[in-house]
């Protein structure tokens, strides 16, 4: 029976484990797609995110949501001691699974033309969706397998999948492209559809290996039957998985009204079908993975919650969950106002460093104002799932979707893409507060925001203070360019660095959370 300091170490070591290998997925993500926007145009970008959302309204159906559910019922399995309990949730995920994701597969591959066509509306599509069908089978199997091992805490084998994936699909995509340098949009689209199903594929084998080579896996057969008959686990199953699945599907379904009517606004306030579509792809391929870099760390931290508060309510461990959360909320902003704090203080500068214009730069500050409660967000999000109430964060997604949408329409016209930065920002505000109060009334013992909160704070505040005193002196220095922008961002994070550890080191009470105490 795993107990509950076991728990809290696991949650650590498996945030740790994760956020290494998220800061390397993203350094190799954010090179890779610079090359892409180079490769392919902004253009081709913006048409693959009119794919996803079809392929990710498919993969739902294909049992996406019941990944989360099986890393809950084997977290409380797991420390309870029912290690055959564990194995009857995995055997019954893989069966529904394996059924849906035969059907979801077979049905794009049936209706790719016609869903290019008549309901994407541009034939240049089609190949892409051919491309990704079979990737729906492989992920939703490869979902059971990932949820075991997030329910166990073992991190390792999710980290090398992970990795193997972004590999396989650089390594595809890449020459390819780079073959069909003056090809066809359609066939540069397909191009990146065969990349993200191989990363798939040898995503799952991965899992599999791991699956048959390590000492804690469960094996198939065993004397001793599950304290729970198939039938109940595959109803409690179903039961969270649905708020999980209707999330992301309401997510997709944002994706997709976003990918229609924010470039639609845009033509109509004077731009081309071309340049609108180009824009979009600015907004989604550049602006965003900036903003989103630090959910290295909110994933890690959401990901590994969900087993970590599955396991501490089952041993009616309410201190240990609130220790952990605070932690888990300390880390997150101490990590996120570093780069929130660039990103508004520097959004031209940043994007032309990166990708060598500044037509994102309004988007990007807008979005970055707002990005630390989106990370707020996140954390909370993977709490609400963990107390085993993901319908509430499907509540609260719901509002801040819609807020975010509405904002983004009424203001795209008069300002731009900024105006889609102000509705992000807005949108993730929302969500946040109501994660925050839902999750918080659920606990008996309740965390401290504001005190969790205020050594990050203060250090951003004087990290912005400084950029703002030296950037005139570097720029008269040294001009305009990389290497003033460079030192300026180091200066500050060093800043940053040593009024966090100055506040740590002397002991103030708010920096206390995140020490961890054996002892309990």
């Amino acid at each position: 029976m795993a107990g509950p300091t076991q728990a809290n170490a696991d949650l650590w070591k498996g945030t740790s484990v994760l956020l290494a290998t998220n800061l390397v997925y993203r350094v190799v993500d954010f090179v890779y797609r610079v090359y892409l926007v180079r490769l392919v145009g902004a253009e081709v970008i913006g048409l693959f995110q009119v794919v996803l959302p079809v392929y990710l309204t498919l993969l739902l159906l294909a049992g996406a949501g019941v990944s989360p559910a099986v890393a809950n019922l084997v977290a409380e399995r797991v420390a309870t001691g029912d290690v055959a309990g564990c194995r009857r949730v995995v055997r019954t995920a893989l069966r529904w699974n394996v059924l849906a994701g035969t059907l979801s597969a077979g049905g794009l591959i049936a209706l790719a033309e016609f869903a290019a066509v008549a309901v994407l509306r541009d034939a240049r599509v089609y190949l892409a969706l051919l491309a990704v069908a079979p990737a729906l089978l492989v992920v939703s199997v490869q979902g059971i397998f990932r949820g075991y091992f997030q329910g166990r805490q073992r991190m390792g084998p999710i980290a090398v999948a992970q990795l193997s994936e972004q590999a396989t699909g650089v390594a595809v995509v890449l020459p390819l492209l780079v073959l069909l340098a003056p090809g066809e949009s359609s066939l540069k689209l397909a191009v990146l559809g065969v990349g993200m199903t191989a990363g798939e594929i040898v995503s799952l084998v991965t899992l599999l290996h791991y699956w048959g080579t390590q000492r804690e896996a469960l094996p198939w057969r065993s004397e001793r039957q599950g304290t729970t008959g198939g039938g109940n686990v595959l109803a409690r199953l179903l039961r969270l998985a649905a708020p999980i699945s209707a999330s992301r599907l309401l997510g997709t379904a944002s994706l997709a009204a976003n990918a229609f009517l924010i470039p639609a606004r845009l033509v109509q306030s004077g731009y081309t079908r071309r340049e609108a579509m180009s824009l979009y792809g600015q907004l989604t391929g550049m602006a965003m993975p900036l903003v989103s870099f630090p959910a290295i760390v909110t994933f890690a931290l959401a990901f590994n919650l969900v087993p970590t508060v599955s396991a501490l309510q089952a041993c009616s461990d309410y201190a240990g969950i609130r220790r952990a959360l605070e932690r888990a909320l300390w880390l997150t902003e101490a990590l996120a106002l570093p780069v929130a704090v660039t990103l508004v203080l520097l959004p031209h500068e940043v994007s032309f460093l990166a990708y060598r214009t500044a037509t994102p730069a309004p988007a990007l500050f807008w979005m970055a104002i707002g990005s630390p409660l989106l990370y707020l967000e996140h954390v909370m999000s993977g709490v609400l799932q963990g107390l085993g109430r993901p319908s509430l964060a499907l509540r609260n997604f719901a509002v801040g979707e819609g807020v975010s949408l509405l904002i983004s329409l009424w203001l795209v016209p008069p300002l731009g893409l900024a105006g889609t930065g102000i509705g992000f920002s807005v949108g993730a505000a929302a969500e946040a507060a109501l994660d925050y109060r839902a999750a918080t009334r659920l606990l008996p013992d309740r965390p401290s925001l504001p005190r969790v909160w205020a050594s990050p704070l203060v250090a951003g505040g004087v990290m912005a203070v400084t950029m703002l005193a030296l950037a005139r002196p570097l720029q008269a220095a040294l001009g305009y360019g990389a290497h003033p922008t460079l030192t300026l961002v180091a200066a500050g994070a060093a800043v940053y660095l040593g009024v966090l550890l100055l506040l740590g080191a002397g002991g103030v009470a708010w920096a206390r959370p995140f020490r961890y105490n054996r002892g309990h």
